[in-house]
C-alpha cells in the first residue's frame, strides 16, 4: 500500500495560522498528510537548512500568500540574489526541485488571524511579491474567504491523486478506475466475472455521485434547524453526511471525494451538460458560473418542447440557490438574481399538472424571502408557505412528505418573527403525524423532534425541553456515539434546558463532558464554534450556581480565542453574546459601572448586527437595566426597564424568563421610588409567571416570591 503523499503548506505563521489549519484539515480529508513549519521571528537562527530537508520529502507545496512577509533569514539569500522571506523561500526553493506549488492569494477580504502591524519595508517586500507572482505566468487563485479556500485546496485531490493510486483521474474516482479496467491494468484484470463485478461496482458509484451534485443545492438549502446560522461549508458538510446516508455511502464519502469528481465535470468532462456543470460549479462553490450555466440553459429548454419544461424548471431553480449563495463585496446574497430565477421557474410550473413541483418553487420562494430579513419579506413567505400548504395538502393530502416540509419551512419563518406559539403550533402537528409513519430513529422524526425542543428552550418551556432533549440523547448516542457532534449539541441542550430548571450540578457535569469530547474530536477541536459556546454556556451555569470567579475565568478564556478567530470581532453577534454573558458575571460580583459601560456598547452594535428584537439584544436590555438599578438610579433604570419589557411583550410569550426577570427588576425600582401598588404588580407578575414554569422550588421562583410577599406585607 503506497504511503499517503506529503504536502508542504507554506504560510506567514502569525497571519495565517488558521489559515493554514483549514488547509491541513481540507487535505487531511483526502488522505493527504500536512506538514509546515512555525516560524515567528529572526531569532531562531538560520532555518533554510531544515526546511529544505521537510520539503525535500513533499510531493508539492501549497503556499497560502497573505499582505505580511514575515521573518527572513539572517542575510539575503544568494541563491535567488535578492532579500526574501523564509516563507517566499519555501515556495523558490520547491520550484527549483521541480515540486508543484499550488499558489492561493488572498485578497484584502480574507479574514486573517490577529498581528502586531509588520513595518513598511516589509510590506512593500511583501507586495512586491505578491505582484510577481501576478504578472509572473504562475499559475494560482484569488480567494476571498475561508469557504472558497477549502473548496480551492479540495481540488488539489484531483491533479495529485495518482501519486496515491497511480490514476490521473481521482477526482473523477469512477473514470479514473473504469479507464484502469479498460486500459488492462495486471492488478484488477482478475478474471471476467470479477471485471462484470468492478465495472458493476463502478457504474453505480458514478450514478451516486451523479444523483449527489443534483441534490445537492435542494438538500444544502434545508439542513439549518431553527435558531443556526451555518457558513456554506458547514451547510455543505452536513449536506453531504445526509446525502451519503441516502445513496448509501460509507460516512465522510462526498465531503471527500464530491468536489474532485465536481471539478472534472466542470472542467474536463467533454459530454457534460449544461446543467451537470452547472451543480458541479455549485458543489465547487463556483456560484457566479452555476447561476450562469443553469439561467442559460434554462433559457434555451423553456424554448424548446414541452418535455424541457421540467428540465428548465430545475436548472431555473438551481440558478436561484446558486444567487442566494454569491455573495457580494458586502457579503449580501444576490437577492435581485434569485427572485427572478426563481420567478422563472414558478412561470413554468402548474399545480393541476404537478402540486409537488409547483410547492418545490414556492417553498425556494418563501426561503428566499426569509433570507432577506425584512419584516415585509418574511410576512410575504408566511404567506406563500400557508397558500402552498393549503393547495398541496388538498391535492396530497395532510400527511404527505412535501406538505410536512413545508410545514417545516413555515415554523422556521415564524421563529424567525419570533412568532414562537404559532411555530410551536406548526412543529407539533408535523411531529404528531410524523409519529404516525416513522420509525423513532427516522432522521427527519428526530429532526422535527430537535426544532421543537429548540423552541421550548426558546419559549422558556424548559421542562418540556429537558424532557425531549434526555429522549434525543439516548436516541442519538445509539445511531451515532457519545461523540458524535450531533450527539454532543444534543447534550449541551439538556444541559441548558437543566441550567434553566436550576439543576446546576447536573448541568455543569454535562456541559464538562460534553466540551472534553468535543476539544478531543478531530471533527471540532478546542477553536470550534461548538466548543466555544459550550463554554460560554458552562459559564453561565457557573454564574448561576455562585460560582462567579470560574464563571468569569471561563469567559475570558473564550472571548480571547473568539476575538482572535473572528472576523470583525467588534461586531460579531457571537463575541457580543459573550461580553454580555460576562457583564453579568460583573454585575453579580457588584462591578455595576464596569457592566454598565460594557452593555451600552454592547447594545448599540447587537440592535444594528442582530436587530433591535433579537433574544441576545434584549437580554443585554436587560441587564443594561439592571446595572443602572444597582448604582441607585432608579429612575433612569425604571425607563430602561418599562422600554424593554415594552419590546419583549412584542417579541416573546408572557411568562418567558427574560420578561419575568425584567418585571421584577421593575418592581426593585419601583419599591426604591416607593412606588408600591405598582410595585407589588409587577413582584406578582413574575411570581404568577414563574410557579407553573419553573416550580416551586426553582431560585428564581423564590426570589419572585419573596419579593411579592415582601411587598405585599408592606404598608
Amino acid at each position: 500500500m503506497f504511503p499517503p503523499p506529503r504536502f508542504f503548506i507554506s504560510s506567514v505563521s502569525k497571519e495565517l495560522k488558521s489559515a493554514r489549519q483549514l488547509t491541513a484539515n481540507a487535505l487531511t480529508t483526502q488522505s493527504f498528510k500536512p506538514e509546515w513549519q512555525d516560524i515567528f521571528s529572526a531569532e531562531q537562527g538560520d532555518l533554510r537548512e531544515m526546511l529544505r530537508r521537510k520539503i525535500k520529502g513533499c510531493k508539492g507545496v501549497v503556499q497560502i500568500v497573505g499582505h505580511c512577509y514575515g521573518a527572513e533569514p539572517p542575510a539575503p539569500d544568494a541563491e535567488f540574489e535578492r532579500r526574501i522571506s523564509y516563507t517566499q523561500y519555501e515556495a523558490l526553493h520547491a520550484r527549483k526541485c521541480r515540486l508543484k506549488v499550488w499558489y492561493f492569494i488572498l485578497d484584502e477580504n480574507y479574514p486573517t488571524d490577529a498581528h502586531e502591524p509588520e513595518a513598511e519595508e516589509l510590506r512593500a517586500l511583501q507586495a512586491r511579491y505578491r505582484a510577481e507572482l501576478q504578472a509572473g505566468g504562475h499559475l494560482y487563485q484569488k480567494i476571498s474567504n475561508p469557504d472558497a479556500l477549502k473548496a480551492a485546496v479540495l481540488t488539489l485531490g484531483h491533479d495529485q491523486q495518482h501519486l496515491h493510486d497511480r490514476s490521473k483521474r481521482w477526482g473523477w474516482v469512477v473514470l479514473a478506475l473504469l479507464a484502469l479496467v479498460i486500459g488492462g491494468v495486471g492488478w484488477l484484470l482478475v478474471s471476467e466475472h470479477q471485471n462484470k463485478q468492478v465495472l458493476g461496482s463502478l457504474v453505480e458509484m458514478n450514478n451516486k455521485m451523479k444523483e449527489a451534485l443534483a441534490d445537492l443545492a435542494p438538500t444544502m438549502s434545508k439542513v439549518q434547524n431553527i435558531g443556526e446560522n451555518l457558513t456554506a461549508a458547514q451547510q455543505f458538510d452536513r449536506a453531504c453526511a445526509l446525502l451519503d446516508k441516502q445513496l448509501g455511502l460509507p460516512a465522510g464519502t462526498l465531503a471527500r471525494q464530491l468536489p474532485g469528481y465536481a471539478y472534472v465535470v466542470l472542467n474536463e468532462q467533454k459530454d457534460a451538460t449544461p446543467l451537470e456543470r452547472a451543480q458541479a460549479a455549485y458543489a465547487l462553490g463556483q456560484f457566479a458560473q452555476a447561476e450562469t450555466l443553469a439561467a442559460q440553459s434554462a433559457d434555451q429548454d423553456a424554448q424548446t418542447a414541452a418535455t424541457a419544461t421540467q428540465k428548465a424548471i430545475a436548472e431555473y431553480s438551481l440558478a436561484g440557490q446558486a444567487a442566494e449563495r454569491n455573495l457580494d463585496a458586502n457579503g449580501k446574497p444576490d437577492f435581485a438574481g434569485a427572485l427572478v430565477n426563481f420567478h422563472k421557474a414558478e412561470k413554468l410550473t402548474d399545480p393541476t399538472r404537478d402540486v409537488g413541483e409547483w410547492a418545490g418553487v414556492q417553498e425556494n420562494l418563501a426561503q428566499l424571502l426569509d433570507l432577506e430579513e425584512t419584516l415585509a419579506s418574511r410576512s410575504s413567505a408566511v404567506d406563500i408557505y400557508r397558500a402552498a400548504i393549503a393547495t398541496a395538502g388538498k391535492a396530497l393530502g395532510a400527511e404527505d412528505g412535501k406538505v410536512l416540509a413545508l410545514r417545516v419551512g413555515l415554523a422556521y419563518v415564524l421563529d424567525d418573527l419570533t412568532r414562537y406559539p404559532e411555530a410551536q403550533q406548526e412543529l407539533e402537528a408535523v411531529l404528531a403525524l410524523q409519529q404516525k409513519q416513522l420509525q423513532p430513529k427516522d432522521a427527519a422524526l428526530i429532526k422535527t423532534r430537535y426544532n421543537l425542543a429548540r423552541l421550548y428552550l426558546g419559549e422558556g418551556k424548559y421542562a418540556e425541553a429537558k424532557a425531549e432533549y434526555a429522549q434525543l440523547v439516548d436516541l442519538e448516542t445509539a445511531l451515532a456515539g457519545a461523540d458524535d457532534t450531533q450527539t454532543l449539541q444534543f447534550r449541551n441542550n439538556l444541559a441548558l434546558a437543566k441550567m434553566f430548571l436550576g439543576e446546576y450540578a447536573d448541568a455543569e457535569n454535562i456541559f464538562h463532558d460534553a466540551i472534553t469530547r468535543a476539544s478531543a474530536s478531530p471533527k471540532l477541536g478546542p477553536l470550534d464554534a461548538h466548543t466555544l459556546g459550550w463554554r460560554v454556556n458552562l459559564a453561565i451555569t457557573l454564574g448561576k450556581d455562585g460560582k462567579l470567579s470560574e464563571a468569569e475565568t471561563e469567559l475570558n478564556d473564550v472571548l480571547a480565542l473568539d476575538i482572535k478567530t473572528a472576523e470583525d470581532p467588534d461586531n460579531n453577534s457571537r463575541v457580543l453574546d459573550t461580553r454580555s454573558e460576562r457583564a453579568q458575571v460583573w454585575l453579580l460580583q457588584g462591578k455595576s459601572a464596569d457592566a454598565e459601560k460594557e452593555l451600552s456598547d454592547i447594545v448599540a452594535r447587537q440592535k444594528g448586527v442582530d436587530g433591535p428584537l433579537d433574544l441576545g439584544t434584549l437580554e443585554s436590555l436587560g441587564r443594561w437595566a439592571d446595572a443602572v438599578r444597582l448604582q441607585g438610579r432608579y429612575a433612569e433604570a425604571e425607563t430602561k426597564y418599562r422600554d424593554v419589557i415594552a419590546a419583549e411583550t412584542q417579541a416573546l410569550r408572557s411568562d418567558h424568563h427574560y420578561l419575568l426577570e425584567n418585571y421584577y427588576g421593575l418592581a426593585l425600582c419601583l419599591q426604591a421610588e416607593n412606588n408600591l401598588p405598582e410595585a407589588r404588580s409587577y413582584a406578582q407578575r413574575a411570581a404568577d409567571g414563574a410557579l407553573p414554569q419553573f416550580g416551586a422550588n426553582h431560585p428564581d421562583t423564590l426570589k419572585y416570591q419573596q419579593l411579592s410577599q415582601k411587598l405585599s406585607a408592606a404598608n
